[in-house]
């Protein structure tokens, strides 16, 4: 960390340092995203300076060209932001990357830095724009990862939220996944969503079935 901070840190210009401060918030990051997030117009020529000089920034070719920090690199930069901003300026730059991540596709990451920044109204946001796709693709236990690291007091209103966690519960552990059902079924009810109200009907119906046992829990429904 010496020698990070000595050959180049605090040789840089304030602007450079600002520059490699906010970025390191990204694992990868293309030179768009990285002004977007920076504001600085010209960081395609700051990173592939960074990696001509070989100051710990890789370049990767593909479809799009990407940078990404040495880990060594970006975990001495992520102590720095720790010292040089306040928490919540360092709380915006987390959310306002993982804003420019969720546009650019990278979903995941983008959930990191909603959940690192406790963004829960952005991360909300996410899943349920996201959570369709990713169950079609097999990916329930990504989408149960990110609702579970939302506080209750969040998920206990959100009756798509409540669907989307009993459905990545619904073949593996139906049990739990009944009362998610019946809650969301009751929300919907009261805000008279027809679509909500049938989706969680058929779960709960679902996770009886899969339970395959105490089928009177039928008769209700």
């Amino acid at each position: 960390f010496d020698y990070f901070a000595t050959e180049l840190f605090d040789k840089a210009d304030e602007k450079i340092r600002d520059f490699l401060l906010r970025a390191s918030v990204l694992p990868h990051m293309t030179p768009t995203l990285a002004g977007k997030l920076t504001g600085i117009d010209h960081a395609d020529r700051i990173l592939a300076m960074l990696n001509r000089r070989n100051y710990f920034t890789e370049r990767r070719t593909g479809p799009e060209l990407t940078y990404q920090y040495h880990s060594l690199f970006r975990e001495f930069l992520t102590r720095r932001t720790e010292e040089v901003y306040e928490p919540s300026v360092r709380t915006e730059i987390r959310r306002s990357a993982a804003k420019l991540l969720e546009e650019s596709g990278q979903i995941e990451d983008a959930a990191e830095l909603f959940i690192e920044a406790q963004d829960w109204a952005g991360l909300i946001h996410l899943v349920l724009d996201h959570a369709q796709s990713l169950a079609a693709q097999g990916r329930s236990r990504t989408i149960e990862s990110w609702i579970t690291r939302i506080p209750r007091e969040f998920t206990e209103v959100k009756p798509w939220l409540l669907y989307w966690h009993g459905m990545t519960l619904l073949h593996y552990r139906p049990r739990d996944s009944a009362p998610l059902f019946e809650r969301a079924f009751e929300l919907f009810t009261i805000a008279e969503d027809a679509a909500g109200v049938f989706l969680s009907w058929s779960g709960v119906v679902d996770s009886f079935l899969l339970q395959f046992e105490r089928f009177g829990r039928f008769d209700r429904w």
